[in-house]
């Protein structure tokens, strides 16, 4: 095999591969290129902010794609993209506190930033604040698939940092595994060529004359994101990856962790013991106070939004024939959250976009007046307080399809609503729920464990009940075809539908408030214990799905360490004394008023 490596812009030589140890730094190959046309930014969709620093929330398909679409659909005046990997280290260099901030990850119009999730912490804290799993998407997990990719789509691939042994290494595997990639070139600069202004854009203009597609930058945290801020518009690559030790990895020359320690969140432990004059400090040192701001300063920035000089202008059209469905609120007593809902609905009110029926049932308070003073809805006042009364009147008021049921104490955006209706639209299911979260701030300690270990059970993530907010299309309903005098209506909802007829819509999460103190916690639990045994009392619903034998498992497989393994036993002794509590007769409703508070 040959490798066309070029020295300068204006000239070529071949030279055999053996040739290359002695060229590496300033080599390159040049590579055929087509005219593509740019597409829409994948990585938009839903994003963390973690003490200011940004995070995608993205699979490792949507990453991947995110990442070559733009290599090969970029044009000359379009920005690059800098992908970077957030764990505690990535805080520490480039959270709120940190002395490197504005000096890198900033979008720039020569550059936008991609940033993945890698740290185990940070994986944990996205999954506990947008209600889903989301997988680590370290560097050293990409790279090899990226180059993959890379050598089917054609495109040119060049390395910058690490040393002449790790990049020979490097070459040597390519060679064996990829010996089709084209590679434009590896660079092993010093630290001083690294940071003197002048010899990194002497760097970067070699990069540039390499022809360089995809640059997989390797300089360490904070160096590599700081030299792709200030020198990616030179080195003229449509990628830059700041993927850290990845090439070390591999090219053999550090050894990574094995996959077990890497899925129980035990990698930095790992490499503490076996580089502790380069980890002690990042893990011992600096990660407590990042991992304090993880804990404390993190948040899901809403999905993507139009700028107010391009935001499409939407006109009040309140007539039937554009209602993408119905949403359908029963409310008893709920004077102090009624106002909140709504709030977060006026612009589906506003817009016509969906017809908007109360149904308050039973109240001794001022629900329904606070829902009147919301024009563009429809209220109904029923004497009795039952929910399911109240779901059948306003299902019989209810003119449009598909429908949308929705407690009236948690929070959805208009956004979540629209969406999830145009799913069902659209044919795919017959019932549907936006993703969802436990908001918890306000809980104890106690309630926040058991959240925390609900979260990773997956049983938990995959049905309609539990997240205040289902949907159905007119078929779906038809197999109802009305609500029984039940106590869990999400619940029995979910018994008739088969898994293929039911989906989660990844969309802006239905915001849930959790109970306050544990106490709280074990009113809802046991209500919900006495719904599922009142279920199999009619008939309606068998031993076999109310067991909690699987959930069991899947919890005792959530343990990955001491914190895992305590929120475990939280979530079981909370759940068996509900269970056990739950067959006192009592005459009351038991619903959690902590979590109530006045909007």
């Amino acid at each position: 095999m040959t490798w066309d490596l070029r020295t300068e812009p204006s000239r070529s030589a071949r030279v055999p591969a053996d040739e290359l140890p002695r060229r590496l730094a300033g080599s390159s190959v040049a590579i055929p290129w087509s005219d593509r046309v740019v597409g829409t930014p994948r990585w938009d969709a839903k994003a963390l902010d973690i003490a200011g620093s940004r995070v995608h929330l993205l699979s490792q398909g949507g990453a991947m794609a995110a990442i070559i679409d733009h290599a090969i659909s970029t044009g000359a005046d379009d920005p690059a993209l800098a992908v970077a990997s957030a764990n505690l280290d990535h805080l520490h260099h480039f959270g709120a506190r940190s002395t490197c901030r504005g000096r890198a990850i900033v979008n720039t119009e020569h550059l936008r930033w991609m940033t993945l999730i890698d740290g185990a912490p940070i994986a944990m804290r996205a999954r506990h604040v947008s209600g889903r799993n989301w997988p680590r998407l370290a560097g050293s997990d990409l790279l090899l698939p990226l180059l993959q990719r890379a050598t089917e789509e054609s495109l040119s691939v060049g390395f910058l940092g690490g040393t002449l042994e790790t990049l020979e290494r490097l070459r040597d595997r390519l060679m064996a595994e990829l010996p089709a990639l084209m590679v434009a070139g590896l660079w092993s600069p010093t630290r001083r060529e690294v940071e003197d202004e002048g010899l990194s854009r002497e760097i970067a203009e070699k990069i540039r004359a390499a022809s360089t597609d995809i640059l997989v930058v390797g300089l360490g945290k904070p160096r590599q994101e700081i030299w792709i801020q200030k020198h990616s518009e030179t080195a003229g690559a449509r990628v830059l990856l700041a993927f850290g030790a990845s090439t070390d990895f591999l090219a053999g020359t550090i050894k990574r962790a094995p996959d077990w320690v890497r899925r129980s969140g035990m990698e930095w432990g790992y490499r503490l013991v076996n580089e502790p004059k380069r980890m002690w400090r990042r893990y011992l040192i600096q990660g407590p106070p990042a991992f304090a701001q993880l804990r404390m300063s993190t948040f899901l920035e809403p999905g993507p939004t139009h700028s107010p000089s391009t935001a499409p202008e939407r006109q009040p059209t309140p007539t039937n024939e554009t209602h993408l469905g119905s949403v359908i609120i029963p409310a008893h007593n709920e004077g102090t959250v009624i106002s909140r809902m709504l709030d977060s609905l006026r612009d589906l009110i506003d817009t016509g976009d969906a017809e908007v029926v109360v149904a308050a049932n039973g109240c001794t308070d001022d629900t329904a007046t606070k829902a009147r003073s919301v024009p563009g809805i429809t209220v109904l006042e029923l004497t009795e307080a039952s929910k399911t009364a109240a779901l059948n009147a306003a299902d019989s008021c209810a003119s449009a399809w598909p429908r949308l049921y929705l407690d009236a104490d948690v929070t959805i955006t208009s956004a979540a609503i629209r969406d999830t209706l145009a799913y069902l639209a659209e044919g795919r299911t017959l019932v549907a729920r936006p993703t969802m979260m436990h908001d918890t701030t306000a809980s104890s300690a106690v309630v926040r464990a058991y959240y925390r270990a609900r979260g990773r059970i997956p049983e938990m993530n995959g049905h309609l009940w539990g997240a205040g907010a289902y949907a159905m299309t007119r078929s779906a309903h038809e197999r109802l075809q009305s609500f029984p005098d039940v106590t869990a209506d999400d619940f029995y909802v979910d018994t008739l539908f088969l898994s293929n007829e039911k989906a989660i819509v990844e969309t802006q999460p239905v915001i849930v408030y959790a109970p306050h103190r544990r106490e709280d916690l074990l009113r809802i639990m046991r209500r919900s214990y006495r719904g599922n045994r009142e279920l199999m009392a009619t008939g309606q619903l068998t031993r076999d799905e109310c067991t909690t034998k699987g959930v069991a498992i899947q919890l005792f497989r959530t343990i990955r360490g001491p914190i895992s393994f305590i929120d475990a036993l939280i979530y079981a002794s909370v759940a068996i004394e509900a269970r056990r509590t739950s067959a006192r007769a009592t005459s009351t409703w038991e619903r959690d008023e902590s979590s109530r508070v006045a909007a």
